[in-house]
């Protein structure tokens, strides 16, 4: 699973339905695309996380949000 934090904003996997699984195989990596539609106008530091399946964080990314 993968979140977003510290905005208010929705996110979206570019190519993905929610509820689908990403399955990253051990020692190897995966490229995503991702949008963020903030539902106000405004900025700040925005987290994701990603979760295994059984909900413990095995990643977080941070970056700045900037609306437009």
């Amino acid at each position: 699973m993968l979140a977003v934090g510290g905005v208010d904003a929705k996110l979206a996997i570019v190519g993905i339905q929610n509820g689908s699984s990403i399955v990253v195989a051990p020692e190897t990596s995966e490229a995503l695309r991702v949008t963020l539609t903030g539902s106000a106008d405004g900025q700040g530091e925005v987290v994701f996380t990603a979760r295994d399946e059984t909900g413990a964080a095995v990643l977080t990314a941070k970056d700045r949000f900037v609306d437009h």
